[in-house]
């Protein structure tokens, strides 16, 4: 569908900490597909890495932010520092 609006987030787990990260991915990657809003979301980790990467697709720019009110969006962010090796690299696109 055009005009629909992608997220890609590259998100990395300090050393020790990729399965306690793979597991909070996975609960908010479960929790944005039953969002109406919300068209696609895909979850990879890297091969070699400690790198996860999430593909979103969104029917708006407006609906994905509604996401960050949510409860399992909250518990992410509050648990994220600690899990981080560094701040989450964020790519927005609109689909043409």
């Amino acid at each position: 569908m055009e005009g629909q609006y992608t997220v890609i987030a590259i998100v990395e787990a300090q050393p020790g900490k990729e399965n306690e990260l793979e597991n909070l991915l996975q609960h908010v990657a479960e929790q944005s597909r039953a969002e109406e809003a919300c068209v696609s979301y895909k979850l990879h980790k890297g091969i070699e890495s400690q790198q996860f990467v999430l593909y979103e697709k969104w029917a708006t720019p407006e609906k994905h932010q509604e996401q960050f009110s949510k409860p399992y969006i909250q518990d992410f962010m509050n648990k994220a520092e600690e899990l981080l090796a560094q701040s989450p690299q964020i790519i927005t696109t609109n689909e043409i």
